[in-house]
């Protein structure tokens, strides 16, 4: 009888946790899962471990990422290993997570993707990259990422978008590759990306946007390009992107627009021209923008202006045109001030 209660006790107290191996995981892990399941790592099963759904691990300093501390969490849907300082990941550590929707590694050590190709993560939507020392993407190209809807390789250190970096994610939406230090965007960087709705690309280190880039973006809706180098845009660049409702071309050294830049972007909402070099604006620049009602021109070096290039603007609902700090002359703001009233703030 007494041995029969000493195998009860092992059984009741030590079963479940040497079957799940919690106990012995990487401590932030286990507090973090002891917190999710209301109870101590000893009496932890790999069942309950299977019933998580979302594990939030962000700023643990968990800097070694080991397949053994995530052993029976294949139920996972959403995974943040963010703010740890993670430098490398096996190429298959994420083979398990079939489950997985979301997977944030922002701001950490990652300089290469590696081998990694998401082959057994049919279900992940969400990447988030952002803040880390990434310098090159081709690795994308070859993952199994074609249910992704949004990627964030934001503030990193790519220096090139080759052509058909992206080509695999079909069901792309959203794309952040701001603040980077990219200097070079192929002409068909984004060729495929049909369900592409949102790209930034700011605060990079663009001279040169080829007209043909944008081509296949036939859902955009917004495009930032603003805090580059950019000194002249093809009157083709947004040719193919009737669905743009914002665009960002901000601090860039641009000096001259055509009168064809915008035109066919009949749902276009937010314009933002400012901190550019423009002297002068073309006629017809605002020609068939009917949904137009936010256009910042603001820190230019706009002098004078004739007021009737607004005219297919003027009567647009809400419209405000924003003209501060441009060098314009006392008779030149009466003008628009008479012609545009309120809708002109300077």
């Amino acid at each position: 009888m007494f041995k029969n209660t000493i195998i009860f006790i092992i059984s009741f107290y030590g079963f479940s946790s040497l079957a799940s191996g919690i106990c012995h995981r990487n401590q932030a892990i286990v507090t973090e899962i002891e917190r999710i399941l209301k109870k101590g790592c000893r009496f932890i099963s790999i069942s309950d471990l299977k019933g998580i759904k979302t594990l939030d691990l962000s700023a643990n300093s968990i800097n070694l990422v080991r397949k053994s501390d995530f052993l029976h969490l294949d139920g996972i849907e959403f995974l943040d290993l963010s703010y740890n300082g993670i430098e490398k990941i096996d190429s298959d550590f994420f083979n398990s997570f079939s489950s997985l929707e979301t997977l944030i590694l922002r701001s950490n050590e990652l300089s290469s993707l590696g081998q990694i190709t998401f082959a057994q993560n049919p279900a992940l939507e969400t990447l988030d990259l952002a803040q880390n020392k990434i310098t090159s993407i081709v690795a994308i190209a070859r993952m199994n990422l074609k249910n992704l809807v949004e990627l964030d390789l934001g503030q990193n250190l790519i220096t090139k978008v080759w052509d058909s970096n992206f080509l695999n994610l079909t069901s792309l939406e959203i794309l952040n590759l701001g603040g980077n230090n990219i200097s070079y965007v192929g002409p068909s960087s984004f060729k495929g990306l049909f369900r592409l709705k949102n790209l930034i690309l700011n605060s990079n280190e663009l001279r040169y946007f080829p007209e043909v880039t944008l081509r296949d973006l036939v859902k955009l809706e917004e495009v930032s390009l603003s805090v580059n180098r950019i000194v002249w845009l093809s009157p083709l660049t947004f040719s193919n992107n009737k669905k743009l409702k914002r665009i960002y071309m901000g601090a860039n050294p641009i000096s001259f627009l055509g009168r064809m830049t915008f035109s066919g972007l009949r749902e276009l909402e937010e314009l933002y021209l400012n901190y550019l070099k423009l002297n002068a604006l073309p006629l017809n620049l605002f020609k068939g923008l009917k949904s137009l009602t936010r256009v910042y021109l603001n820190d230019n070096e706009i002098k004078s202006l004739y007021p009737r290039i607004f005219s297919p603007i003027r009567e647009n609902n809400q419209l405000q045109i924003f003209f501060a700090r441009n060098p314009l002359e006392n008779d030149a703001v009466k003008e628009l001030k008479e012609y545009l009233g309120d809708s002109f703030i300077f």
